[in-house]
């Protein structure tokens, strides 16, 4: 007799028999809106594995959180399930192949899955590998039981990051990959699917290789169905033919294109494109700080033809360890005093800041042409410190939020300037100005242009690789990721272009006269500055990421919390609690909260201001969410990355495009997206999806 002691379905712990789980927030009724594809919670297989949320989906398997009940631990328990031939009919456990012709290939598909688990059974004592604990055949399919692991993914890791991570973090966290890499490479297999989403960041930094995907890239290669197996950016030209020679080196290039997204905050060129052409451009020419021999180590890990890259991860490692990377630069005073909060107690350190900001300030005015505020310089001297108890209200302070009627006052988009909110979680690659877009683009280090939409006429306002694009007022203003993401502004012909401030701001905002950001150089807090780079103010105390600025409030991604919603005031006061969920890509407009909820597969929810009414828009996993009027627009990640749209009540779902699509900002009647299927390319398309063509 199966006993689950009152476990919650969404963490594994023991809680009570109220709606939401006191620990993570699972709902008991999130089972009915589960997809018919998934394992209800709370089947037991095996008379012994509990199944609970569902941790991860893709084209051939979902991943299930579970509880062994012999050993008394949370697993995470594999499920073999090829979408694209059978289906699960509700109510019913047992998979059921969609057509007899379709039953080789699930059988083939099977029967790679197995071995899999039984050539990673031999690796259960390597940290760098996902440990196996069992497998077994069920309901006409099987399963795989792994080792639970805290965590995230690399990609999701890497966003946290603000895109990208220096050298030597990189290289410490990869070792470990390169030496499980090397023992599977022994063991006669290869893992062919490395990327950010396959690579495990544990809670202790510790990297693991998960999902080998050996079920899919044999049935895609049995079914010759190449986009299956590739996976653009990561996969070697190898990969590409029917009867590609695929070995270590195989390996060895999808890891390199990690390592190379990892800290240019791009993935390389995909191989196709490199063949007439070999565009790939190297991280120092992207301006990350690497050391010589370790960029010729990784260009040639990153070499189109099989032979010319290294042959075995033992030689890889060689060159790329040889020697200890060389420390980064000393920060100057000035960011030091930034990070530290504190002023200079010796005149001697004094009179040295005061010469280097003459200095500096001589140089970026005169000599590159950049003008840097007075105000700027006179007051980044220090940062503003906020004393919990002095700013932050208790949690549960819900001052100030009702009308004199006693209803909730709703928070008004009208606020926002130049660009919306969805836009800026979607990192703001477009923003509209007068009769213009202005858009970033990614080749050959990037740059702002302006797009005039009735004439489609187009010019360059600078070379700079921006994102979180704002702009108001005959000004654009952007995170210049050329240079350590400070915040600048430049006129809309392209002149007085201008620093605003020197952290390091991620989820820039504009609204009426001051900038909104979260500063990475502080623990990832959030910060305000004036637009002439005065007043700069420290609001919250808080890891916060997808800032929405509405009016006087900001409601942002808790991170210290479990990523749940909070809100707070713009002068840092009461703040408090919306909900329980891990909640990615927020959108605030009227009187809703949408947000992907990480507890559950990332599909879409909605929830009110007050944390009521929370319900499920759509059961898709969806990575970017855009909210503009009557329509939530989102990637849908389960479909290829695909562009879909759908009310906000869940009702006419719809899919706009079949591109592999990546951020996008909804500008009046058109949406403005990156390409991946076109090497992220900007496209534009009708809010309808017709009209498709690319801006450049």
């Amino acid at each position: 007799m199966f006993d689950n002691n009152n476990l919650c379905y969404g963490c594994m712990e023991i809680t009570s028999q109220g709606q939401f789980c006191p620990n993570c927030g699972y709902s008991k009724d999130a089972a009915e809106t589960e997809s018919l594809l998934h394992l209800s919670p709370g089947t037991v297989l095996q008379d012994r594995y509990l199944i609970g949320r569902v941790l991860g989906q893709g084209g051939f398997g979902i991943t299930y959180l579970a509880w062994d009940n012999i050993l008394k631990i949370k697993l995470a328990l594999k499920e073999y399930l090829p979408q694209q031939y059978v289906t699960r009919i509700a109510g019913q456990h047992t998979v059921t192949i969609f057509n007899p012709s379709y039953a080789e290939y699930f059988s083939y598909g099977l029967s790679k899955f197995l071995d899999e688990a039984r050539t990673l059974a031999q690796f259960t004592e390597h940290p760098g590998v996902v440990s196996v604990r069992d497998y077994f055949e069920a309901n006409n399919t099987a399963y795989l039981v792994m080792s639970y692991l805290e965590g995230i993914t690399l990609k999701e890791y890497l966003l946290q990051s603000s895109g990208k991570i220096s050298v030597n973090e990189a290289f410490h966290l990869f070792r470990p990959v390169l030496d499980a890499l090397s023992e599977v490479h022994n063991a006669g297999v290869l893992h062919r699917d490395i990327s950010p989403e396959n690579l495990l960041v544990t809670d202790r930094k510790q990297v693991v290789l998960i999902d080998f995907g050996a079920a899919r890239q044999a049935m895609g290669e049995k079914s010759r169905s190449l986009s299956v197996i590739m996976k653009a950016g990561y996969s070697p030209l190898e990969q590409y033919q029917s009867k590609g020679n695929q070995g270590p080196w195989t390996d060895i290039y999808a890891l390199a294109a990690t390592i190379y997204r990892s800290i240019c905050g791009y993935k390389p060129a995909e191989a196709l494109d490199r063949l007439e052409d070999d565009n790939l451009v190297s991280p120092s020419a992207l301006g990350v700080a690497i050391e010589p021999f370790q960029e010729k180590t990784l260009l040639k890990a990153l070499a189109l033809k099989s032979q010319d890259r290294y042959q075995t991860i033992k030689d890889f490692a060689e060159d790329l360890y040889k020697r200890k990377p060389k420390d980064e630069q000393p920060e100057s005073e000035i960011v030091r005093a930034q990070k530290t909060n504190k002023p200079k107690k010796h005149y001697s350190k004094a009179i040295a800041v005061f010469i280097a900001l003459g200095f500096v300030y001589f140089v970026v005015n005169n000599l590159l042409g950049i003008n840097v505020t007075e105000d700027l310089l006179s007051e980044q001297g220090e940062s503003v410190v906020l004393d919990d108890s002095d700013r932050l209200a208790d949690a549960e302070d819900t001052s100030n939020d009702t009308d004199e009627t006693g209803n909730f006052i709703s928070a008004s988009s009208d606020y926002i300037r130049g660009n919306s909110i969805g836009n800026i979680v979607n990192v703001g690659i477009a923003a509209e100005i007068d009769d213009y877009v202005v858009y970033r683009r990614t080749e050959n280090g990037g740059g702002i242009f302006k797009l005039n939409l009735s004439s489609s006429e187009q010019s360059r306002l600078t070379g700079d690789d921006a994102w979180n694009i704002n702009a108001s007022d005959g000004w654009v203003y952007y995170s210049n990721r050329d240079q350590n993401w400070n915040v600048f502004k430049v006129r809309l012909d392209g002149t007085e272009k201008t620093r605003i401030n020197i952290d390091d701001s991620g989820n820039l905002q504009l609204v009426d006269d001051w900038l909104y950001y979260r500063n990475d150089d502080d623990d990832n807090t959030i910060y305000k500055i004036r637009i002439n780079g005065s007043e700069r103010t420290k609001v919250n105390n808080e890891a916060s990421y997808f800032l929405n600025v509405i009016g006087d409030w900001i409601f942002y991604q808790n991170r210290n919390d479990g990523g749940k919603i909070y809100r707070i005031r713009t002068d840092g006061s009461s703040r408090t609690i919306i909900n329980e969920d891990d909640s990615w890509n927020i959108n605030v407009t009227d009187e809703w909260i949408y947000y992907t909820n990480a507890d559950h597969n990332n599909a879409v929810y909605r929830i009110r201001f007050d944390g009521s009414d929370r319900m499920m828009i759509t059961a898709d996993s969806s990575d970017n969410l855009n909210v503009i009027g009557d329509w939530l627009y989102y990637r849908n990640d389960d479909d290829n990355s695909h562009l879909y749209r759908i009310r906000p009540d869940g009702t006419e779902r719809t899919q706009l495009n079949s591109d592999q699509s990546y951020f996008f900002s909804v500008i009046d009647e058109w949406i403005f997206y990156q390409n991946r299927s076109d090497n992220r390319i900007i496209y534009k398309m009708r809010l309808d999806g017709t009209e498709k063509q690319a801006v450049y």
